[in-house]
This record gives C-alpha cells, structure tokens and sequence, in this order.
C-alpha cells in the first residue's frame, strides 16, 4: 500500500497547479478506505477533486481508448505503475 500510495502522491503533484495542497487531497478520502483499497480511495479522490482531465488522458494514452476503460480507473490501477500523467482541469470561476 505505501509503495501505491507514494507513486500516486508523486504522479498527482506532477500535475497540480501550486495552489492545491496534497495533505487537502489526502482529506478527501478517509483514512481507513486509504488503508483498505488504495486504488479504489485514490480514484475516488480524483473524481471528487474533480481536476482529472479524462479526455486529456484518453487523447495521451490512445490504447486506454481504444480499451475502453474508464481513465481514471486505468490511471490507478495501471497507469501509475507505467509512470503515465494526466493533466488537471483548469479551475472555471
């Protein structure tokens, strides 16, 4: 679990904008679900975050397209250990 957890830490802040702090993205999820599914809690903090660029990632990476997996779910259980990225939405005010 630590060794999934520091790979998605460090691909996630390759790709934040300075103003969102890891330690408020690690709140979004408790810390039992982290302990218990660690993909399962880090797809489920991207999509409350709501930063994840699906499309971006989809355009990147054409054989999760034409897979047809969800790219979240691919970027957790996967992409990670293939040292993929994704880009995060810009904030829309």
């Amino acid at each position: 679990m630590q060794e999934f957890f520091v790979k998605f830490l460090e691909a996630f802040a390759a790709a934040l904008p300075s103003e969102i702090c890891l330690d408020d993205l690690k709140a979004l999820v408790a810390q039992e679900k982290w302990q218990q599914n660690p993909e399962a809690a880090a797809a489920h903090c991207l999509r409350l975050c709501g930063k994840f660029d699906a499309q971006d990632y989809l355009e990147r990476y054409p054989d999760v397209a034409r897979g047809g997996m969800d790219p979240i779910r691919h970027f957790v259980e996967q992409g990670i250990y293939e040292n993929k990225r994704f880009r995060c939405l810009p904030d829309i005010r």
